[in-house]
C-alpha cells in the first residue's frame, strides 16, 4: 500500500510538471511517463503541445481545462489533481483484484490437482468395467458353442430316432443334460436338459442385459464429470490468459501454464482427458460389437429350441400333445378345472367349520343343562308327612352354565311321580324337561321300612343306654358297698339339702369326713389328697374304680395309706 501512494504522488507531480512545462513552450511538445508497482504497471501519463493548445493523459483518461489561453491556471491544476486521484483510485481497485486473482488462480490450482485424481480414478473404473465385459462376453460364447454341439447332438440323435422309430433306453442309460448345457448319463431326459439349458441363456442374457446397463450408466457419469471438468478448466483459462504463465507456491508440484496445459514431469491434463476420452469412445464401440454378437448367439439358441419338439412325459402334460405349447394349455384347462373344484370344496369345509362351531356351543349348552337335570333328587318318603317335594340343582360343562328345577309326589310308600325342567345361560338358551313315575318292587315292597335318619337316631339311643346301664351297675355296686343304715350329719348340710343324703351316708361308712372344726364344706374346692382319701376309702369298701382314676391318684393314695397305717 505505501508503494501504491507512493506512486500516485509521482504520477501527480508528472503529470504538474509535464503541464507546467507545456505552458512556456511554443513549440510542438510531447511528454510521456509511467508509474508501476515492481513488474505491474499503474499507470501511464503523457502531455503533448501544439503551439498553445495542450492536451494531457492520465492511463489513457484525457484531463481536461487544463491550460486556459496558453497558460496553466489554479482551477487547471486543481482539476489535473482531481482526475489524476480518480484514476489512480481505479489503479488502486486493479492492483486489489490483481492479488485477488492471485489467490484464486492458487486455489484452482490445487482443484485441479484434485480433478486430475478423480479422472485416475474414473479411468480405473472404466478399465474395470472393460475386464467383466470381456469375462461376460467369453461366457456368453463358451455358452454359445455348448449349445451349437447340443444342437448338433440332437440332430444327429433325431435322424436314429427317425429311421429306428421310438428306442427305449436301458435302465440308467438314457442321455441327461445338465444346466450349463453338458450331457451326462444320470436318469435325466432331454426335454429336461432342454429346459434347464434354456433357462441358463435366459438367465445369462437378463446378466448380460443388467451388466451393459451399469456400464452405460457409468459411461455416462464418466462423461458428465468430464464434461464439469473441462467446464472449470474454460473457466480458469481466463484468468490464466490474462495474468499469463503463473507458477505455484515452492512445494505445488502442479503447474499452470498460459494456455491453460497442466504440466507436471511431463504429462498435461488436456492429453490426459483426451486419452480417456478416446479409451471411452473405444469401450462404447466393442460393448456395442460384443451385445450385437450376444444377441446373435441368442437368437441362434432360440431358433435351436424351438427346432426341438417336447418329449411327453408321464406326470408332466397331457397325454396325446404335440408339442410343449399344446400340451401346457391342456395342462392349464385341467389345472383350471382342479382350481375350480378347489374353490368349491373350501366353501363346503367353510361351511362345515361354521356349523362344527354352532355345535360345538350346542353340545357345551346341552351338557350342562344334563348336568342340572341330574342334580334333582327327592327325599326318602316313610308314608308319613307331605307326599309332595321340590328339588333344585345347577349344572356346568365347559363354559356353559344351567339351572334345573323339579318336582316329586308320592302316591304311596311304592309310587312315586316326578316332573323335571332346565335351562342353559348362553347362547340361544337351549331348554330341556323329564317326566318319570318310580315304582317299589320286590320282596317286602308293601312293609314298613325305616329310614336313613331313623336308623341314625335309633342308634345313637342305643349308645346311650348302653352308657346309662353301665353307670347304673356302677352306682349299684358302690350302693352296695356301702350301709345305708349307717349316716353321720354334718351342721353345714341340713336335711332339706339336695346333697343330704349322699354326704350323710357317705360319711356314715367313714367314705368321706368332714373337717376338725365339725362341718363339711361342701362349697371349698378339694384338694387332691383329699380326693386320694375319698378314692382309697372307697376300694377298702371293695369298690370297684376306674383304673385310670387310680393312676391319676396313686402317689397321693400312698401317702393317705402311710399316713393311717402309722
Amino acid at each position: 500500500m505505501k508503494k501504491i501512494k507512493k506512486a500516485r504522488s509521482m504520477a501527480a507531480v508528472l503529470a504538474v510538471m509535464a503541464l507546467t512545462a507545456g505552458s512556456t513552450m511554443a513549440a510542438d511538445l510531447t511528454s510521456k511517463g509511467s508509474a508501476s508497482i515492481g513488474d505491474y504497471p499503474l499507470a501511464d501519463v503523457s502531455v503533448t503541445a501544439t503551439g498553445e493548445d495542450v492536451a494531457a493523459s492520465l492511463d489513457g483518461q484525457t484531463l481536461k481545462n487544463v491550460i486556459i489561453d496558453g497558460y496553466a491556471t489554479s482551477e487547471g491544476l486543481s482539476n489535473v489533481a482531481i482526475q489524476a486521484n480518480t484514476a489512480l483510485n481505479g489503479m488502486t481497485e486493479n492492483a486489489k483484484n490483481i492479488g485477488d486473482l492471485q489467490t484464486q488462480v492458487e486455489k484452482n490450482t490445487i482443484d485441479i490437482g484434485g480433478l486430475q485424481s478423480t479422472v485416475a480414478d474414473h479411468q480405473t473404473q472404466i478399465n474395470n468395467a472393460a475386464g467383466m465385459a470381456d469375462a461376460a462376453y467369453n461366457g456368453m460364447t463358451q455358452n454359445t458353442q455348448d449349445i451349437n454341439n447340443l444342437d448338433n447332438q440332437i440332430n444327429g440323435k433325431d435322424g436314429i430316432v427317425d429311421e429306428l422309430g421310438d428306442v427305449e433306453a436301458k435302465a440308467d442309460g438314457a442321455l441327461k443334460v445338465q444346466g450349463n448345457g453338458v450331457l451326462y448319463n444320470h436318469g435325466t431326459d432331454l426335454t429336461t436338459g432342454i429346459n434347464l439349458n434354456t433357462s441358463a441363456i435366459e438367465q445369462e442374457a437378463n446378466d448380460r442385459e443388467a451388466a451393459d446397463g451399469d456400464l452405460q450408466s457409468q459411461i455416462d457419469t464418466n462423461k458428465t464429470n468430464i464434461g464439469n471438468l473441462d467446464n472449470q478448466i474454460n473457466g480458469k483459462d481466463g484468468i490464466v490468459d490474462e495474468l499469463g504463465d503463473v507458477e505455484a507456491k515452492a512445494d505445488g508440484a502442479l503447474k499452470v501454464q498460459g494456455n491453460g496445459v497442466l504440466y507436471n514431469h511431463g504429462t498435461d491434463l488436456t492429453t490426459g482427458i483426451n486419452l480417456n476420452t478416446s479409451a471411452i469412445e473405444q469401450e462404447v464401440k466393442d460393448r456395442e460389437t460384443a451385445d450385437q454378437q450376444l444377441q446373435q448367439g441368442i437368437n441362434t439358441n432360440t431358433a435351436a429350441i424351438n427346432s426341438v419338439k417336447t418329449t411327453v412325459g408321464s406326470g408332466v402334460l397331457t397325454s396325446g400333445a404335440a408339442d410343449l405349447t399344446t400340451g401346457i394349455n391342456q395342462n392349464y384347462a385341467q389345472i383350471q378345472q382342479n382350481y375350480a373344484q378347489i374353490q368349491q370344496n373350501t366353501n363346503a369345509i367353510n361351511s362345515l367349520d361354521s356349523r362344527i362351531d354352532d355345535l360345538g356351543g350346542e353340545i357345551d349348552q346341552v351338557g350342562a343343562v344334563s348336568a342340572a337335570l341330574a342334580g334333582l333328587h327327592p327325599l326318602d318318603y316313610d308314608g308319613t308327612g307331605s307326599k309332595f317335594q321340590l328339588s333344585a340343582a345347577m349344572g356346568s360343562y365347559d363354559s356353559s352354565q344351567a339351572a334345573a328345577i323339579g318336582a316329586f309326589y308320592h302316591f304311596n310308600r311304592d309310587v312315586m311321580i316326578s316332573l323335571g325342567g332346565a335351562t342353559s345361560f348362553d347362547g340361544d338358551h337351549k331348554t330341556a324337561g323329564n317326566l318319570g313315575v318310580t315304582f317299589r318292587i320286590g320282596e317286602g315292597a308293601s312293609g314298613k321300612a325305616v329310614s336313613d335318619d331313623v336308623m341314625a337316631r335309633l342308634e345313637a339311643m342305643d349308645q346311650k343306654i348302653a352308657a346309662l346301664e353301665q353307670e347304673n351297675k356302677d352306682l349299684k355296686n358302690v350302693l352296695g358297698a356301702i350301709d345305708t343304715s349307717l349316716s353321720k350329719e354334718f351342721p353345714d348340710v341340713p336335711a332339706n339339702h339336695w346333697a343330704y343324703e349322699a354326704v350323710t351316708k357317705l360319711a356314715g361308712n367313714d367314705v368321706v369326713a368332714g373337717y376338725p372344726d365339725g362341718e363339711f364344706h361342701g362349697d371349698r374346692t378339694m384338694t387332691r389328697y383329699e380326693m386320694a382319701e375319698i378314692i382309697y376309702k372307697a376300694m377298702n369298701r371293695g369298690v370297684q374304680v376306674d383304673q385310670k382314676l387310680v393312676n391319676e391318684f396313686k402317689p397321693e393314695m400312698e401317702q393317705v395309706a402311710a399316713s393311717q397305717n402309722a
